[in-house]
């Protein structure tokens, strides 16, 4: 794992892909339903959506992958810096660059931003990063597109 995120309603992973993506997810997330329904005295589904994926084939779109998702809270409006959100990885790479072990596989982050400073310099880089946005779809009722279609006529 690369970077993650942990949000209100969702939870961004970057992972290198080892064997199939979706079986992995699945295991991850068929795992973690049970323990809570479990828990919880609940049956069914948790999660509202499948996941969503995109490949990452060179090393700069990667290091905008780590960053956007570690801004993700600062975009969202639920955090006003990166350092003050807990429950992300940027906390474990800066600690990666002090000698201190990580779950994360921060070597190349470490290669490509040679020190701490940098990296946070990039991190806190004001940008226009889009990773896999999810556009929120538009639902149409039967009013709505009577209404529409009466506009047009």
């Amino acid at each position: 794992m690369y970077a993650y995120c942990l949000m209100d309603n969702h939870v961004h992973l970057l992972i290198k892909e080892g064997e199939e993506l979706g079986t992995s997810i699945i295991r991850i997330t068929v795992g973690y339903v049970q323990l809570h329904n479990n828990k919880y005295g609940r049956t069914g589904h948790l999660f509202q959506n499948r996941f969503n994926s995109e490949v990452v084939e060179d090393e700069q779109y990667l290091m905008r992958v780590i960053r956007y998702t570690h801004r993700n809270p600062i975009k969202t409006g639920i955090a006003s810096r990166l350092e003050k959100y807990p429950w992300s990885s940027y906390h474990q790479i800066r600690q990666a660059y002090h000698g201190k072990a990580t779950s994360l596989d921060s070597g190349i982050i470490k290669d490509y931003f040679p020190t701490e400073a940098d990296f946070i310099r990039f991190s806190e880089e004001e940008n226009q990063d889009e990773c896999l946005d999810i556009r929120p779809k538009t639902r149409w009722t039967a009013e709505r597109l009577t209404d529409l279609l009466s506009q047009n006529t």
